[in-house]
């Protein structure tokens, strides 16, 4: 038994220096992964090099992955279809009379648009690339307006849809579609705390109010942005009612938003299409890599007996679950 604990702290240990030695060097996080596959593979010989391409391709396998070059496809598709701006221009009109009210405006549309993408690196360079030099223009600190914009595309792994969900739903066999659902009061929660600290932040600066819009203006900027806040409303009704999958979910998505960016707003041409279409398919093999490797650690850590030593060695530490449960949170 002592002989067994042994060996699985010394796999353990090789697991952690092995990932974050690779992570510290500047190894891209895919090839890191797969480094600490093949390096727990040398050390504890509970598989061969042989068959990780088989982990490869069976984390990959799978038709609720789908949903990840869909949703990435989509949030493109608004990004290129002027779709964003109509987000951002309401947010600017609800909120912009307030006392830096143009990063509770950013804050808020971070948060719509996480609901039609689900991904932070998609919110942030829609929402990012309209509102930083908007805020910088208006004399906002630049330091603390990019700081607001980032916190604010936290909400997209959060507030459903949400690749990171997806993912982990695959990974683990949790239900999807229950983590969509889960996801709406923490993602709220998550963008009203990051307004409070702008608050903070910003209840001794002097800028510069704007005029307090009109309810004609207010009614004009609803119906531009009114065709983007409709899709988490047919996406999640949809979900919810069963008419379609998650998965299915992401192509209705990206459906609208090619028929409201082509025939509504006309930005969109073939050309374009091709040109986003390029850039998505870039940008989800970046993250299908990172999936496969992560299946193929998986696979290596479950047959390592790596959980059960993480038990272990948090077992040894304390019995109260609340502890436990913080320990957990940390590792």
């Amino acid at each position: 038994c002592k002989g067994r604990r042994r060996e699985n702290g010394m796999i353990l240990a090789v697991f952690l220096i092995s990932i974050f030695t690779f992570l510290f060097l500047g190894i891209p996080v895919a090839f890191s992964i797969l480094l600490t596959v093949l390096t727990m593979a040398e050390a504890s010989g509970v598989t061969s090099y042989e068959i990780v391409p088989s982990y490869l391709y069976s984390g990959v396998n799978n038709f609720a992955l789908l949903a990840i070059p869909f949703f990435v496809f989509c949030g493109d598709l608004m990004t290129a279809g002027d779709l964003s701006k109509g987000i951002v221009e309401f947010c600017r009109v609800l909120l912009g009379h307030v006392r830096a009210g143009i990063g509770y405006a950013a804050i808020l549309a971070c948060m719509i648009f996480a609901a039609l993408t689900g991904a932070a690196v998609v919110t942030i360079s829609a929402i990012g690339g309209i509102m930083l030099p908007i805020m910088i223009k208006e004399g906002y600190d630049a330091a603390d307006s990019t700081a607001c914009v980032c916190a604010g595309s936290i909400t997209g792994p959060i507030i459903p849809p949400s690749l990171p969900m997806v993912i982990f739903g695959v990974l683990s066999g949790a239900s999807v579609t229950r983590m969509f659902i889960g996801g709406v009061i923490p993602g709220i929660i998550t963008g009203l705390v990051c307004m409070l600290a702008w608050y903070f932040m910003n209840k001794k600066k002097n800028y510069a109010l704007q005029p307090k819009a009109t309810p004609q203006e207010i009614w004009t900027a609803f119906k531009k942005a009114f065709p983007a806040l409709m899709m988490p409303v047919i996406m999640m009704g949809g979900i919810l009612s069963g008419i379609f999958t998650p998965t299915e979910a992401g192509v209705v998505a990206c459906v609208y938003a090619w028929v409201v960016s082509t025939f509504l707003y006309k930005k969109m041409n073939l050309k374009l299409l091709k040109k986003v279409a390029i850039g998505s398919a870039k940008s989800t093999a970046v993250i299908m890599l990172i999936v496969a490797a992560c299946q193929a650690l998986a696979m290596v850590i479950t047959v390592a007996r790596i959980p059960q030593a993480i038990a272990a060695a948090i077992s040894a530490l304390s019995s109260d679950p609340l502890v436990v449960m913080c320990l957990i949170n940390v590792f």
